[in-house]
């Protein structure tokens, strides 16, 4: 056995290419006889919170301590592609193979949740104990868990029938971890890549209801759009994301355009009759319900998503509150309607309406957004049709609140389910816009 750790106990072989924070945290810990709190010396922590192993930040508070906090950020996603890494990965839950982890090894890039499956293995990434199915534990440093192989919850080890969690000899690194070199790669373009973008990619979110609130569809839609798209690459696997992101472009952003932002009156009342509202409207009308936020809500499924959809696309181009709508003046439509509805109000980039492809392609991936919503609401409104009258009126409540910020003005509730990708095409060196729903 090697000490090469500054002191610590450790065995070179313990280790490989690729492994994440996760395991070598819980390896180094184990073996040295730490509780995870040690570790406050060497990483940042955040009150009540811990450290989030995706971006473990070492400090210089104790020498020894901040040994291992650099170990432990060389190996996270966030020292390999340090500008999307939020993004693409999640810290919710450990993401692991059960094949890896029965040797004490779980690769970083297993919590990218549009990996499904381990490269080494072609195992299914999972979040949940192979024994009792609960939750597996954050993925991240705290006072009170100690990083482990096993349930922290039932106390199985998650890759079978072996507990490793103190078996120093059954700590190895799996064979074939060469396997894991086309996505590390790949990666390696996308962060420096200096031709795309994505400029609202932060606060973007997908059109569906993401469970306990996490953004795993946005982040299954940001690795599908990079793999499939902006930087495909056949020797990365594609995700199995059920519903693949809608992209609309590539739009040219002509030399001229920014100069001359404004539509013509003509291009304009041309917009506003294409979202005036639907003549087959007052026929559904008792079928409606406004809520707070302004935008009518159906109350039952006789209304088609069709129809409830072209409510949510015109709230995006209108100023909408509890008691009134209007229409934007031309320019504001153009300096304002538009750059709030895409969240890029506070960035560089300019989106030029008077383009004509470009405003078609805005007005486009809005409706796209609002019809995924509809359909959506429209399914959920189906089940509601079996349960009792009191249960259902209930959860239409229940679900309007949960649901305002996409059935209502995107904008007023910092909603932004259309991503702006800009592009720069390496043969003509022309920039280009990308519209994508997911």
């Amino acid at each position: 056995m090697l000490s090469t750790l500054g002191g610590f106990v450790w065995a070179s072989a313990w280790s490989g290419i690729g492994e994440g924070p996760y395991t070598l945290a819980a390896k180094i810990l184990s073996a040295n006889n730490l509780r995870t709190r040690y570790l406050r010396k060497g990483i940042l922590w955040r009150q009540g919170k811990g450290a989030s192993l995706l971006d473990p930040c070492p400090t210089s508070n104790d020498e020894m301590a901040a040994a291992l906090g650099r170990v432990l950020h060389q190996a996270s996603l966030a020292a390999r592609i340090p500008r999307l890494y939020k993004e693409l990965a999640t810290d919710r839950e450990l993401r692991y193979c059960t094949k890896c982890i029965s040797s004490g090894y779980q690769a970083a890039i297993a919590q990218i949740p549009g990996i499904d499956r381990c490269p080494i293995h072609g195992e299914i990434h999972r979040n949940t104990c192979i024994h009792c199915g609960a939750k597996t534990q954050p993925y991240f440093l705290d006072d009170d868990h100690l990083p482990s192989f096993s349930c922290n919850k039932c106390g199985y080890p998650l890759g079978g029938d072996l507990l490793i969690d103190r078996r120093v000899d059954a700590w190895a690194t799996p064979e074939h971890v060469d396997r894991l070199d086309p996505i590390h790669l790949w990666l390696e373009r996308v962060n420096g890549s200096k031709d795309i973008h994505w400029v609202n990619v932060s606060g973007w979110s997908a059109t569906r209801q993401s469970p306990e609130g996490t953004r795993d569809h946005t982040r299954y839609a940001v690795f599908g759009v990079l793999r499939s798209r902006l930087l495909p690459d056949e020797a990365v696997p594609e995700s199995n994301l059920d519903q693949k992101p809608e992209v609309f472009g590539p739009f040219p952003l002509a030399q001229g355009a920014k100069s001359s932002p404004d539509l013509t009156q003509a291009e304009y009342d041309s917009i506003l009759s294409r979202i005036a509202l639907p003549t087959d409207l007052q026929q559904y009308r008792k079928h409606f319900r406004t809520p707070s936020f302004g935008v009518a809500v159906p109350v039952t499924p006789l209304v088609s998503p069709h129809l409830h959809a072209h409510l949510i696309w015109r709230a995006q181009f209108e100023k909408v509150t509890s008691f009134y709508s209007e229409s934007y003046s031309r320019s504001a439509f153009c300096s304002v309607a538009i750059p709030q509805l895409l969240n890029t109000t506070m960035n560089q980039l300019e989106v030029p309406i008077s383009n004509r492809s470009i405003s078609e392609g805005i007005l486009t991936a809005t409706w796209t957004a609002s019809l995924k919503i509809a359909i959506e609401w429209h399914q959920m409104q189906i089940s509601f049709d079996e349960l009792p009258i009191a249960e259902a009126e209930r959860r239409w409540l229940i679900a309007v609140d949960q649901w305002a910020n996409r059935l209502g003005c995107w904008r007023d509730r910092n909603y932004f389910p259309i991503a702006v990708i800009k592009v720069k095409d390496t043969i003509t060196g022309e920039d280009q816009l990308y519209f994508v729903v997911a």
